[in-house]
């Protein structure tokens, strides 16, 4: 009875209908573990939790989806161009493929997964640009084979982005911003940023506008701002300097229009315009420190986000809605 019971409340779980599930997984449990008035069954107990925590997620505006699976913190997300697929990687020491449609995921490689990976441009679909500590490598997804490597250094986590046919990152140690040819394979473009700590920096599809966040999170000093930078000039369009904390992620919408960003300890993510940064929305959904964002390369009102509470979102800026991006299967290794 308890394990049919049990059964039940996870069809209910699956369903979205959370407090059903809640209500037949608590009948499934014991009164207590010293006097059971049924056996312990660990199917009920695990929905039971499972019933509160993506209900209390589901409460924060309405889900587009839930993408399930990883075990640890998501430290990073990424679209693709057509938004058909989504990839995410975990501390959990695996990447992820979805297909955002169906929510299904379609691959999940482990073992010496890489800082950072992106969908590339039409051109080089099927193809992905794996960002490690000293290596930028192109890797096909179906064939699993290395395409081609480039050598580089002083390549800093988080100060990586994309807009499908360029790499820019950001030499921390110099504070050098480089512009990388995924097609051309070289760099073609760099800029030097003389003050702050950077923690992200992002650029719009017309490689015109870059976005940068600065500040130290552990930290008493108040270097925490957002500075848009002109990339053909080489000079600074714009800067906002009055937040308490650090800035630690940003990303710029493909028309350069908007913004979003967020802090370390605040789990909202809030969107601004590029010309004034005055906050013009705020986000709100995620339980935990936000570790990615990223705009849709298509789409302004789009926006995908990926957090330590372990699940990754994808919004609608203009109504504030979101979907929880489902789930495990054996891990394929990476080539480094």
């Amino acid at each position: 009875q308890s394990l049919y019971m049990a059964k039940l409340a996870n069809e209910m779980l699956k369903e979205c209908q959370y407090t059903k599930a809640r209500l037949l997984a608590s009948e499934a449990l014991p009164i207590s573990y010293t006097y059971p008035n049924r056996p312990y069954v660990v199917e009920a107990e695990e929905t039971f939790r499972n019933s509160f925590n993506l209900g209390n997620l589901s409460n924060h505006y309405d889900c587009l989806d839930y993408l399930q699976g990883h075990t640890d913190c998501i430290e990073h997300v990424d679209i693709s161009q057509n938004n058909k697929y989504v990839l995410s990687i975990a501390q959990d020491n695996t990447l992820r493929i979805w297909d955002l449609n169906t929510s299904e995921q379609l691959y999940c490689f482990s073992q010496n997964t890489p800082m950072k990976a992106f969908f590339l441009s039409e051109t080089n679909e099927g193809n992905l640009l794996l960002i490690y500590r000293d290596w930028l490598v192109l890797w096909n997804i179906k064939q699993k084979t290395t395409i081609k490597e480039f050598e580089v250094t002083n390549l800093s986590i988080p100060t990586i982005d994309i807009t499908r046919k360029y790499l820019i990152y950001c030499d921390n140690k110099s504070k050098q911003i480089h512009v990388f040819d995924v097609n051309r394979w070289k760099i073609v473009n760099s800029c030097s940023i003389q003050y702050g700590d950077i923690n992200d920096i992002s650029v719009d599809n017309s490689l015109k506008y870059l976005a940068i966040g600065y500040g130290k999170t552990f930290s008493q000093e108040k270097n925490n701002r957002i500075c848009i930078w002109d990339l053909n000039k080489r000079e600074k369009v714009i800067s906002k300097s009055d937040f308490s904390e650090s800035v630690e992620h940003v990303t710029i919408s493909p028309d350069g229009k908007q913004i979003a960003f967020s802090h370390f300890y605040d789990h909202n993510i809030y969107v601004a315009n590029t010309t004034d940064l005055l906050i013009s929305d705020t986000l709100k959904g995620h339980t935990e420190t936000i570790q990615s964002l990223h705009f849709s390369p298509s789409n302004p009102n789009e926006l995908l986000s990926g957090s330590y509470d372990k699940t990754v979102k994808n919004w609608k800026i203009t109504t504030k809605e979101h979907t929880d991006i489902p789930s495990p299967s054996k891990g394929e290794n990476w080539p480094y």
